[in-house]
């Protein structure tokens, strides 16, 4: 019987361990907007490929410099990471907060 745990002892670690969701009774958050300052971007590629959820990809035309730039193609899908503003050498592009989602949220709704 050395090796049998009771399972009363692994049921109360569980309880003590269980965290609160970070989230809980916050409603979800609203998408964030790219914005690409073309004229600025070499075209490196490094926001298209570090981007978490694939929002940015490059964009048809050429800035001045003769650099394809990125542009949001799925805008929906930011969650405002700002990862690829902090990548980008040329500080050519950044994340502000989007329009407000409808007001769907119900208290406990959102919860896991």
């Amino acid at each position: 019987m050395g090796g049998v745990r009771p399972v009363l002892a692994e049921a109360s670690l569980a309880q003590r361990l269980w965290r609160t969701p970070l989230r809980r009774g916050r409603a979800p958050s609203s998408p964030g907007e790219v914005h690409v300052i073309p004229e600025r971007c070499k075209g490196c590629g490094i926001c298209i490929d570090f981007c978490p959820r694939d929002v940015l990809a490059e964009a048809g035309g050429f800035n001045r410099r003769g650099y394809r730039f990125p542009e949001a193609r799925t805008a929906d899908l930011c969650v405002e990471c700002r990862l690829c503003e902090l990548l980008c050498p040329e500080f050519a592009i950044y994340v502000t907060a989007g329009k407000a989602p409808p007001s769907t949220f119900r208290e406990g709704a959102h919860d896991v």
